[in-house]
């Protein structure tokens, strides 16, 4: 998830993955139950793209003030 948001690129998983949670409350991509259910979220992804690119920008600066706080950079 950490590379796909160093490239503004949206995740798509299934709910009950490692990362599952956080792509879908930080809505930086979409989290299924089954395949038809990605069929669906892949559209609203693709019309949504910019709004997912968004948040990720925002989720990577709170990344980003993590790792700073985490090294005592701040």
């Amino acid at each position: 998830a950490y590379r796909a948001a160093d490239n503004l690129v949206p995740v798509v998983t299934y709910f009950g993955s490692a990362f599952g949670r956080e792509i879908s409350e930080h809505s930086i991509g979409i989290a299924v139950d089954n395949l038809d259910d990605m069929a669906i979220n892949l559209v609203k992804l693709v019309n949504e793209s910019e709004k997912y690119k968004e948040n990720i920008r925002k989720y990577n600066a709170m990344r980003l003030e993590a790792n700073i706080r985490v090294l005592g950079l701040i």
